[in-house]
């Protein structure tokens, strides 16, 4: 059986919690609290007293940290991640 962290994280929630939120950036849970402490992913919202971060949020950082911040899209760049 997966690990608590490591669970499926099912499509129909936006919002994730803290081990949900690490296990869809494909981190542990100490490797997205570094994250977030130097801001590379979003912090997170009470909401209702619960924690949780929005998985569109997380989108666009990783796509930042993958592509860069002009491009959140890897179609527009270069084959190889270069501008012509």
């Amino acid at each position: 059986m997966a690990a608590r962290s490591e669970r499926i994280i099912p499509s129909a929630y936006r919002l994730l919690r803290r081990p949900q939120a690490a296990a869809y950036c494909g981190v542990s849970v100490g490797k997205f609290d570094q994250l977030v402490q130097d801001r590379s992913m979003p912090r997170g919202h009470w909401i209702g007293g619960c924690l949780v971060w929005d998985m569109k949020a997380l989108d666009e950082n990783i796509d930042a940290l993958l592509y860069g911040s002009e491009s959140s899209d890897p179609a527009l760049a270069g084959a190889d991640g270069w501008d012509d």
